[in-house]
């Protein structure tokens, strides 16, 4: 029902101890239990996507580059992907902060 993901450390190239994120396996639990909030879309978009990688059996961890996160970095076979999930990307600022992470992953791996 709960997933727990830890953070991988992309520079020291180590899963962390500290700051795992958990995602749900079902989100229609969360409305039923806490109802329903506008403001939890990107939130859920972010879940329906480990929903997704999970699915389709890839390991996964939480992306950290310095003070930088990275969502999901999903692994399986000889097969990786970093991946952002962003609701809205409505000002300059806001596209910055998303790719900034992702520009200063140095590895071909697609983004």
């Amino acid at each position: 029902m709960i997933h727990k993901v830890q953070r991988y450390d992309l520079k020291r190239k180590k899963v962390l101890e500290l700051y795992e994120k958990y995602y749900l396996g079902d989100l229609s639990l969360k409305n039923v239990m806490f109802g329903y909030k506008e403001q939890d879309i990107a939130r859920m978009l972010e879940n329906i996507v480990f929903i997704k990688l999970k699915r389709d059996n890839y390991q996964i961890h939480i992306g950290k580059l310095g003070d930088l996160e990275i969502d999901f970095i999903a692994e399986k076979s000889n097969e990786k992907i970093y991946i952002k999930v962003s609701y809205l990307l409505q000002s300059g600022s806001t596209i910055k902060r998303e790719y900034r992470a992702l520009e200063k992953i140095k590895d071909n791996y697609p983004k």
